[in-house]
């Protein structure tokens, strides 16, 4: 076997791996797909209408870099990816092959080393699934982003319109209370002065003087 092919099987096998389910832990894939898919939920369960109007700046910055955070991975596993595509490539695309000398030692292989070719063969070809897939889950992060994003914003929007009305309400009862108290205050203010008793006040000033209970004129 030669040391290309056993690189080869290496990677392959790694491929594998990446793409398998244990009964502990989920595919990598399967884990984004789930976290989207999450992030969603958690966007429309934040935006219920029995959920406080009041936006909760802390919440919607969860919301928004958990998904900022899962395209940064998908990318990051995109790059990869496309790394080792460009290596099984290289392995299966030997020039040494074309190597007139070389031909007659591939034609020597065995029947498991063909085999055992197959297989990284195979692998070239989950790797371009598997980059399928990230850019589909990256494309449905993309839209369930834009999709929370106006959301959230259509709750702010929902929120400022509760607080704009909450703020006439109030200016209203402000004024009605303000003319409420430029009607009744003139009116209190002679109400108390009609009640003065003047007629006795008047008597006692014009009393006769040495009269002690009188007011001096």
């Amino acid at each position: 076997m030669s040391i290309d092919l056993q690189m080869g099987l290496i990677i392959a096998e790694m491929i594998d791996d990446f793409g398998r389910r244990s009964t502990k832990d989920p595919a990598p894939l399967d884990m984004f797909e789930s976290a989207v898919v999450a992030a969603l939920s958690e966007t429309e369960k934040y935006v219920k209408p029995q959920v406080k109007i009041k936006p909760d700046i802390k919440k919607e910055r969860q919301i928004i870099h958990s998904v900022a955070d899962i395209r940064t991975e998908l990318d990051m596993i995109q790059k990869i990816l496309e790394g080792q595509q460009l290596v099984v490539k290289e392995l299966l695309d030997d020039p040494k092959r074309d190597d007139k000398i070389e031909q007659e030692i591939w034609k020597e292989t065995t029947d498991t080393d063909q085999e055992n070719w197959k297989k990284v063969e195979k692998a070239l070809i989950r790797l371009l699934q598997y980059q399928k897939r990230v850019k589909k889950i990256d494309k449905d992060a993309a839209r369930i982003a834009q999709t929370m994003e106006s959301t959230l914003n259509l709750k702010r929007t929902y929120a400022s319109i509760e607080e704009s009305q909450n703020s006439t309400l109030i200016g209203t009862v402000a004024l009605a209370f303000g003319v409420i108290t430029i009607i009744f205050t003139p009116l209190s203010f002679l109400a108390s002065l009609y009640a003065l008793p003047t007629v006795q006040l008047y008597q006692q000033q014009t009393a006769k003087v040495g009269d002690k209970s009188a007011y001096p004129s």
